[in-house]
């Protein structure tokens, strides 16, 4: 084909509709998705490929828009892509596709938002300030149309719980101060729609300036669904050479030099706000329950720089598995305040060679704040507090030492930290980890672990006394 030749919906586009994911990714698919995953799903030879995983398995839970647009749009450029040529409207099926390796395949692309170089490039868009600036997407399709490079463009209404969509932008135009993108929609097929809704010249994004854009789709789900940009919408197009090609997950060893980390909270709860020590925050308010994308921090002076919070894309209508950001950056050093507004959540940060898990009991609805410090250091630091004294939490610490499979690792089960609060201090990598309260004496089990040169060590560490003039020490295998 040619860079002139246009993406033609009726033949370019699937027959079959956008699909949600019942079940969770394997762990093949996990490695097909990315360079340098560990062969088996062995969390001892390789625990931040597990915890990344924990992400990545529900990444198609509300659907594959992301992955069919991908390979049909590699299949146009390159004639065939993973083995399947085009036209993609020579594949059957109805509701998803008949053949196993396609949707294999689908779901491949799909997952590959999550590479190093998309979650960068999506990081970009939001320091820039172009999250939800319709005018900068035009542009950017506009230009990449002309380079070769074709794009997806990603869209959202305000509402936080509302998923994100991706889509085809295969042409532009312009009339008076009105710009057009005109979109092939996965969850909108052409032999469904075609009359109607393509060929009728309705399947486009309506952009009257930065924020105030429209796209009317048409869609086995809803019927017809309104996508806009006002009062706090989402548009921005991604080039596909960022997110096509196989590479490195985000929290692979080679990433470290980035200070890319991720935040994942999952289980019935929300987080209320995430902030640093000088009190820059990611929201406006500590609500309990974030609805809108209006609640972001835009003020500059109190914005906290080198944080994202990622889209789940689709709706299937079961919802998204956890709230995920992405931070890179100074907040590597940093101290990381984040206040948690929940039943029974689960906390999960990852990166730079480090791993912190937090789990809580109970299904009381609490205020629990947790604040990080260090992540990644010699000295890493985790201070916990709550507003309900009964709530307990276990903790897990994992750092990388001696070599590239080896690693330290500590877990304290049944910390009670109170409103006063808790604090856990490592030092040396978790060479030792101090454990402080400032509350109430209480008695915590603890367990010790070394993996290296492919042997664990392991050892319980019961009966751990604390109070507030008597401190514990765990002290992993040296």
């Amino acid at each position: 084909m040619s860079i002139t030749d246009t993406f033609d919906t009726s033949r370019n586009g699937w027959i079959f509709e956008n699909w949600g994911e019942t079940s969770t990714f394997s762990w093949d698919l996990f490695r097909r998705t990315y360079i340098g995953i560990n062969p088996t799903q062995d969390c001892i030879e390789a625990p931040l490929d597990c915890a990344f995983y924990e992400i990545f398995k529900n990444c198609a839970s509300g659907g594959n828009c992301g992955g069919m647009s991908l390979l049909a749009l590699a299949m146009f450029k390159h004639g065939g892509w993973m083995g399947f040529c085009g036209p993609a409207n020579f594949y059957s099926g109805v509701s998803q596709p008949d053949r196993t390796d396609l949707y294999q395949a689908i779901n491949i692309l799909q997952a590959r938002q999550f590479s190093a170089s998309g979650i960068e490039n999506f990081m970009d868009v939001v320091d820039s300030g172009n999250l939800n600036n319709a005018i900068t997407a035009y542009n950017t399709v506009r230009s990449h149309l002309g380079s070769g490079d074709y794009c997806v463009l990603s869209i959202a209404n305000d509402a936080l719980g509302d998923a994100a969509h991706t889509v085809i932008p295969y042409a532009t135009n312009q009339v008076g101060g009105t710009r057009y993108i005109y979109v092939w929609d996965p969850n909108s097929p052409y032999d469904d729609y075609g009359p109607s809704h393509y060929d009728a010249g309705l399947n486009r994004i309506v952009i009257n300036s930065a924020t105030n854009w429209q796209y009317v789709q048409r869609d086995g789900y809803t019927g017809t669904r309104t996508y806009n940009g006002q009062p706090t919408g989402w548009c921005f197009a991604v080039p596909m050479s960022k997110v096509l090609r196989k590479a490195r997950h985000p929290l692979a060893l080679d990433m470290v030099l980035d200070g890319l980390m991720a935040l994942f909270v999952s289980g019935p709860g929300t987080v209320a706000q995430v902030e640093d020590e000088e009190g820059r925050r990611l929201y406006t308010t500590d609500a309990a329950v974030h609805t809108s994308r209006g609640d972001f921090e835009t003020d500059p002076a109190h914005r906290l720089p080198g944080i994202a919070r990622w889209p789940w894309y689709a709706d299937n209508g079961s919802g998204p598995p956890g709230e995920l950001y992405f931070l890179r950056g100074g907040t590597t050093r940093r101290r990381l305040k984040i206040t948690l507004a929940s039943q029974k959540p689960r906390l999960m940060h990852v990166g730079a060679d480090s791993l912190i898990e937090l789990e809580a009991s109970g299904s009381a609805n609490s205020r629990d704040v947790i604040e990080l410090a260090g992540v990644g250091t010699a000295n890493q630091g985790i201070r916990v507090s709550s507003s309900n004294p009964r709530r307990s939490f276990n903790i897990n610490q994992v750092h990388k030492f001696g070599g590239a499979q080896g690693w330290r690792g500590v877990k304290v089960d049944g910390v009670r930290p109170g409103k006063a609060g808790l604090d856990l201090r490592a030092t040396g990598f978790l060479r030792a980890v101090e454990i402080v309260t400032r509350g109430a004496n209480q008695e915590l089990k603890g367990t010790v672990s070394r993996f290296e040169a492919g042997k664990l060590t392991s050892k319980d560490v019961p009966n751990l006394r604390i109070s507030r003039t008597q401190p514990a020490q765990v002290a992993p295998f040296r």
